[in-house]
């Protein structure tokens, strides 16, 4: 993870890159292992971070995925047995191939890696071109690129469908111009930007919440949802019964039936109020980004 000023984009200060994917996914846990671990070894929760993947740099928001990853700094990898769960974790893994029999040990992060990267962040998954917000300091695994102390103007900006498609071109953050505005101009597409996360948030929250519902009212243990109910707010209730049927071999029992077609009306309703909302936010950041590009 390197910084870099990008001379080309005024008021862009520092930009990072996320950490090696083979050996962030090595070094990744999720909350069980990370809450068994810090029972054993609370002294050892400092050295366990939030993590965030890739995947889950989702358009305006980054998608909550309850990972965090093994921090060892190389001036405690001396000292990692004295935390007696975390270092028989480390024993049982297998280390990445390119990694192995190096010295320090392979699973020592470099130091800067380590340092926090400033928030409020802009992250930009490089293989998707996708752009989110994040407030906070996590670790980031896989090919993304961080700025921090980042402006809203500029997610406005890099989210926008001109933003997108200079992305996509493969064009880099370095060289992308983004102008100097006016301050009313900026603080407006900066608000835009913030409600969209926000909204962005909201929904996947949402999405998560009711999918975790389902789950935990009809689904056995260990069956995960199917892809219909992944999607369940595309659904009317009838095919959510037949999704229920089919993806968790299990029924929503006939008492229990109104109840939750009550639910899934209403969160149905309430997904399709935020998600018409946050459509007419990023079509007034499309416009408005595009009429300063012409102008």
């Amino acid at each position: 993870m390197h910084d870099k000023t990008l001379r080309h984009t005024p008021g862009i200060e520092r930009l990072y890159h996320g950490l090696e994917p083979a050996l962030a996914q090595t070094l990744s846990i999720d909350r069980a292992t990370r809450d068994r671990l810090v029972i054993f070894d609370p002294a050892s929760a400092q050295l366990l971070r939030p993590l965030i993947r890739a995947e889950a740099v989702l358009p305006w928001r980054v998608r909550a995925e309850q990972r965090w990853i093994i921090a060892i700094p190389a001036s405690q990898a001396a000292t990692i047995q004295q935390y007696t769960a975390l270092a028989r974790h480390l024993d049982s893994l297998t280390p990445p191939r390119e990694k192995a029999g190096a010295a320090p040990p392979w699973w020592v992060l470099p130091d800067e890696a380590l340092r926090p990267v400033a928030a409020p962040r802009i992250l930009v998954r490089e293989d998707e071109a996708t752009v989110a917000w994040d407030d906070t300091t996590a670790m980031i695994a896989g090919p993304t690129q961080i700025i921090a102390d980042a402006d809203p103007f500029w997610l406005a900006w890099l989210g926008s469908a001109t933003g997108q498609a200079a992305l996509r071109k493969g064009i880099s953050l370095a060289a992308l111009q983004i102008p100097e505005l006016p301050g009313p101009t900026q603080g407006n597409l900066a608000g835009l930007a913030l409600e969209a996360a926000h909204l962005a948030s909201q929904i996947d929250e949402l999405e998560e919440a009711v999918l975790r519902r389902i789950l935990a009212d009809f689904g056995p243990p260990g069956r995960q949802a199917g892809p219909r109910l992944l999607r369940w707010w595309l659904l009317d209730f009838d095919h959510l019964h037949q999704a229920v049927l089919d993806e968790l071999r299990n029924d929503i029992p006939e008492r229990y039936r109104p109840t939750w077609e009550q639910i899934h009306h209403d969160q149905r309703t309430t997904h399709a109020k935020a998600s018409a909302r946050l459509s007419s936010i990023i079509e007034a950041i499309n416009t408005q980004v595009a009429a300063l590009v012409e102008s």
